[in-house]
Order: C-alpha cells, then sequence, then structure tokens
C-alpha cells in the first residue's frame, strides 16, 4: 500500500528514488496538489502518501504526474487495471491534465513494451493516437477525473 493512515493530522508526501529507503524528493507538484485539493473524491488529508520510484527513474518531470496520482488512486482504493497500461500527463492545479512533450514517443515505446492503453492529456492523445493502429488504445482525458475513469474502466478490486 502507497498509503498509512495518520492518528495526527500532520502528513508526509514522500518520493523515494532508487529504492534505498532515504526519502530524497517531494511528491510531483501535480500529484502534491490532488493530494491536497482532494481532487476526484479522494480524501487523502489524514494519510502518509509514499512513492517509490525504482530503477534510477527521474521524477523531475511533471509527465509523471498523471502515473503517480492513478497510483495513489489505485491504493486508496484497492483497485488495479485489469489492462496493461501507461499514463503520463501534468496534472494542473485545477485537476486538469496539461499537454507534456513527446507524448508520441511514449505512445510508441509502450506499444514496444507491449502496453494495451495508454492515458494522455487530450490535446496530446490526438497526435499520438496513431499509434492505435498498432494494437495499443489511446485515451484522451481532460482532467483526472477523466483519468480516472479511464483507468476505472479496465481495473478490478483487488
Amino acid at each position: 500500500d502507497l498509503l498509512a493512515v495518520l492518528a495526527v493530522h500532520l502528513p508526509r508526501h514522500a518520493v523515494e528514488l532508487g529504492g534505498s529507503g532515504d526519502v530524497k524528493g517531494k511528491a510531483p507538484a501535480g500529484t502534491q496538489r490532488l493530494i491536497n485539493a482532494g481532487k476526484a473524491g479522494l480524501d487523502l488529508l489524514d494519510y502518509d502518501v509514499y512513492v517509490n520510484v525504482v530503477g534510477g527513474m527521474n521524477t523531475g518531470s511533471t509527465s509523471t504526474d498523471l502515473a503517480v496520482a492513478l497510483a495513489i488512486y489505485s491504493s486508496f482504493k484497492g483497485r488495479s487495471s485489469l489492462k496493461r497500461l501507461v499514463a503520463a500527463g501534468e496534472v494542473g492545479l485545477t485537476g486538469n491534465l496539461r499537454s507534456i512533450p513527446n507524448a508520441d514517443r511514449i505512445v510508441q515505446e509502450a506499444v514496444r513494451l507491449g502496453y494495451e492503453v495508454v492515458i494522455l492529456p487530450a490535446k496530446n492523445a490526438g497526435q499520438a493516437g496513431k499509434a492505435s493502429a498498432d494494437g495499443i488504445r489511446v485515451v484522451g482525458a481532460a482532467n483526472i477525473t477523466d483519468a480516472i475513469r479511464a483507468f476505472a474502466g479496465g481495473s478490478s478490486a483487488r
């Protein structure tokens, strides 16, 4: 689980890089906003949120906001996607998804690795959706709620 219930309302939201056990950064900005604003009906203010990113991946890019937000949703609701799924996008202050650079390359890599669904900001989905013919479904989402619907559409309770 990514969440731990707090007895005292002093939540800690952290990202661990490299799997070393040391907290080396804060949650991506959009994810922090999602947690603090309670977007998408998730009341996370009384939870510690821990995100562990392994393999040396750099979370400095805002493109990881959506993936982290969906991982938090998955943990909080006890649901996981039935599909092999990739999500990329910046989560804005109001929960809107902002376009990201290189979305077409993200889709191409998802195809190469055998993923079935890619969730992207709506502005990116049109241009990157050409890869849909390669056996992958590209879903455009305007906001975090749309992205959660797309994720949950292919999910099941754990």
